[in-house]
């Protein structure tokens, strides 16, 4: 997985490494889970935080922004989900 490979070249310290693999494993993500995926939103996040951590914060903070609007909408879609679910006795 593309997405271990980065975490592991982080870990190493080798972030510019993991930086290119992120940049090119971002829309192999897009492609295979989506655009608004949980999937597409962490690789978003990763690739802003290694932007960040090579001081160009100018760069990471559409990807933060991005992946914020995925998160926030994803949360959305569970809380409705859980609110049309039928309670149980039990628990009323």
């Amino acid at each position: 997985k593309l997405n271990d490979r980065v975490e592991r070249l982080e870990a190493e310290g080798k972030n510019e490494e993991a930086e290119s693999l992120c940049r090119r494993a971002l829309p192999i993500t897009e492609m295979a889970f989506g655009p608004d995926h949980l999937e597409t939103a962490n690789c978003l996040s990763r690739l802003a935080m290694l932007l960040r951590a090579a001081d160009n914060a100018e760069a990471a903070e559409p990807l933060y922004r991005r992946a914020c609007i995925i998160w926030s909408a994803v949360l959305t879609q569970l809380a409705e989900r859980n609110q049309k679910r039928p309670t149980s006795p039990r628990f009323e």
